[in-house]
Order: C-alpha cells, then structure tokens, then sequence
C-alpha cells in the first residue's frame, strides 16, 4: 500500500466520473426519444399502451443508458488509478498494510 490512500474523488476518476454519468443519461434520453419517435406518440397520449410497448421503452431507455455508460468509461477512465485503486482494495482486503513499515 502506498503512503497516502486515495480519496473518493479519485476513485470516482478512475472510473471515468462525471463522464459515464453524463454519457448514461445522455443515450437513456436518446433512447426515450427514439421510442416517442417510433411509436408516434405525443404529449397527450398515453406512453406505455400496451405490455409491448412497456419492454420496448425498457429495453431502449435501460440499453441507452448501460450503452452510454460504458462507452463514456471506456474513454474517460484513468487506467492507472483504477490499477492503485485495486492494488489498495487487494492490500487493504488481506491486511497486507499492518505488516508494512515505512521508514523515514
């Protein structure tokens, strides 16, 4: 384990924040509007008439948003700082940090 262990914020940068959640939100929005498209449908309406029409918003506002998400991950993550993340959790998980000494 390192001297310092890491903060949140940079565990969440590891991980590509704010940027997969943005990225999710973004393709779930464009997949709510691609099923308004499809379907025809308007404000005034009724947006699920049927149990078909249930799993085809399910299936493209939830795809849109893991889609997006892990797109958004794939180009924002910090490899090196998941890589110090995990090395932590492993050091940290089989208490390899109370055997270690620095010295000064």
């Amino acid at each position: 384990m390192s001297v310092r262990p890491l903060t949140h914020s940079e565990v969440q940068r590891a991980y590509g924040a704010p940027w997969t959640g943005i990225g999710g939100i973004f393709f779930g929005l464009q997949g709510l509007i691609s099923y308004i498209t499809w379907n025809k449908l308007n404000m005034h309406q009724n947006m699920i008439p049927n149990r078909k029409a249930f799993m085809q918003l399910t299936f493209l506002v939830g795809g849109g948003y893991i889609f997006g998400s892990t797109l958004a991950y794939l180009f924002f993550r910090d490899t090196e700082l998941e890589r110090l993340y995990k090395v932590h959790w492993v050091d940290k998980r089989m208490q390899v940090f109370n055997d270690l000494k620095f010295e000064k």
